[in-house]
């Protein structure tokens, strides 16, 4: 099995695993946070979102800027209110 086939099986995988982390309805509090995978190198700059209560990374995307997360976010179900963001780049109500 070659380099590419493994690649595109890795990539297939994932974005599977994304779609469903997306379509979950479940999430109450959603934790966002912003990473660098070089130190000080503002050009990798990554935002990962996680399930506060579970712990569980649901999706991490390229970029760290307000326009990244509402594209996230817009991605998310959103029930009556959405689910709650706890700390991070944005804020909920009362936080």
């Amino acid at each position: 099995m070659s380099n590419d086939s493994i690649a595109r099986y890795v990539k297939s995988a994932a974005a599977k695993q994304i779609d469903a982390n997306l379509a979950r309805n479940n999430v109450r509090v959603l934790a966002v946070d912003d990473i660098n995978l070089r130190k000080g190198d503002k050009s990798s700059a990554c935002t990962v979102f996680l399930d506060e209560e579970t712990h569980r990374v649901l999706i991490i995307v390229r970029g760290a800027t307000k326009a990244v997360i509402q594209r996230v976010l817009e991605s998310f179900p959103a029930g009556a209110a959405g689910p709650r963001v706890y700390r991070g780049t944005l804020s909920g109500p009362g936080h």
